[in-house]
């Protein structure tokens, strides 16, 4: 969650334009051995977090993790943080909580808040070198990009995710949300030979699990962005919503400071 005053406009505008130009000095120097035509890079997304972080304490802002929020009356927002109540002056709240951001958009006041859809998606580790140098997706499947090959910045590869759908009002904080049934293997053998006939058997290790917000269990749903009463609620983010990081920021930013003009 994000709360904003009058003079948020310089530091969000400074913020978005530093990060940017940050991203793209990293990209530019990053010139890739197998395609040197091609102008990408693999980015390391915690680094990136804590430079943006880093950027908005450098912009004047305070970074305060821990607080869990329960409410926002348009003027002051109710949160929890050591067991001490706090309420927070701030004339608008961004609702960026990932996975929470549903229910805590119902908390800020919104109409009809998206329902709280999760997906599961395992992730198996490929024993040995990588034989890929670069990201390789199939063809979509109902829920999800299919399991895609993916290389980490230590040249590791791992297949996933897959698509497992969460009972709803399933709990985001549970932690066997991100156990992987070894069982699971079965189908990723058979997707992952789809296109890499030469994995041998054996060849897959159980790696890690994550889960996804969804907007619809039928239908490809784009992210989301609603409004309450001097809120804004970023719903659905999903993949690809770090690599739209910046972009649905200054959207955010552009909508919050319309709203404070207009009050």
């Amino acid at each position: 969650m994000v709360s904003a005053r009058v003079d948020a406009a310089a530091a969000a505008s400074w913020i978005f334009h530093r990060a940017s130009a940050a991203v793209a000095r990293i990209v530019r120097g990053l010139k890739r051995r197998a395609e040197p035509s091609i102008f990408g890079a693999q980015v390391d997304s915690a680094a990136l977090c804590d430079a943006l972080r880093d950027d908005c304490e450098a912009a004047g802002c305070v970074v305060a993790v821990g607080h869990d929020v329960h409410g926002f009356d348009g003027a002051f927002v109710d949160a929890v943080a050591d067991g001490e109540r706090l309420q927070i002056d701030t004339r608008s709240v961004v609702n960026c909580a990932g996975l929470r951001a549903p229910r805590l958009a119902a908390a800020l006041g919104l109409a009809a808040p998206p329902p709280t859809l999760l997906a599961r998606g395992s992730y198996f580790g490929l024993r040995g070198p990588s034989p890929f140098r670069r990201l390789v997706y199939p063809l979509p499947v109902a829920g999800g990009l299919g399991v895609h090959a993916t290389v980490d910045l230590a040249g590791r590869a791992r297949f996933g995710p897959d698509v497992e759908w969460l009972p709803d009002g399933a709990d985001p904080d549970d932690p066997r949300l991100w156990d992987v049934d070894p069982e699971r293997a079965g189908p990723f053998y058979a997707a992952i030979r789809s296109y890499y006939p030469g994995l041998r058997d054996g060849a897959l290790y159980a790696d890690y699990a994550g889960a996804r917000p969804k907007l619809s269990r039928t239908r490809t749903a784009d992210f989301e962005l609603a409004r309450s009463k001097n809120a804004i609620h970023l719903v659905g983010i999903e993949s690809p919503g770090l690599t739209a990081s910046l972009a649905l920021a200054e959207e955010a930013a552009d909508a919050v400071l319309a709203g404070l003009a207009a009050a």
